[in-house]
């Protein structure tokens, strides 16, 4: 048998959604005393600071600041698609890798490194031979010929990013070897 109280007082208790908070409103229990009770009221979310930016034409590499670091994110990016511009806030656009580094952005993973001392001067990764790519940190002759091997099947790079395309080539060698390398 149920008391009285019991069959008095709700058996679930509502659950809020995100943007709602729980405070109490006074109900009464048969006993004439007063309890609180959760009752829904709104809360405001702040609106972003600027409206993105859209993309020039043919101006599509994202320069995006991140934790005070000046990171630009290409098309095959695996974080283009939540980079967001905000030229408010010192974001812009750019239409070349090159012209990004040239204004002192850098790759996602990349390191803040300068050119080291066996960077003579910047491959062009898609005219090199095996032997200019072997030049370049960490490119040996097998890591040179898979180069040579996916240029072939490419026609020819379009972004530095898809190097990382190629077994053994991963986000470290890429930024070992992005001081030292070009598209043209």
């Amino acid at each position: 048998m149920q008391s009285a109280t019991s069959a008095l007082t709700p058996s679930t208790t509502p659950t809020p959604t995100p943007a709602t908070i729980l405070t109490p409103a006074p109900t009464h229990t048969p006993a004439n005393t007063t309890t609180p009770s959760p009752t829904p009221a709104t809360t405001h979310t702040p609106a972003p600071s600027a409206t993105p930016s859209p993309a020039p034409s043919n101006c599509h590499i994202k320069g995006n600041i991140s934790n005070g670091d000046r990171v630009y994110h290409t098309p095959d990016s695996p974080y283009y698609a939540r980079t967001h511009i905000d030229p408010a806030q010192g974001e812009r656009w750019f239409c070349t890798e090159r012209e990004a580094q040239a204004a002192g952005w850098r790759a996602p993973g990349a390191t803040r490194a300068t050119p080291s001392a066996t960077c003579a001067s910047p491959v062009n990764i898609n005219t090199a031979d095996a032997d200019a790519l072997e030049t370049l940190p960490g490119i040996g002759e097998t890591l040179a010929q898979r180069i040579l091997d996916h240029r072939a099947t490419i026609a020819a790079f379009t972004h530095i990013d898809q190097l990382t395309d190629i077994k053994g080539i991963g986000p470290k060698t890429l930024a070992k070897i992005r001081p030292c390398i070009s598209l043209d």
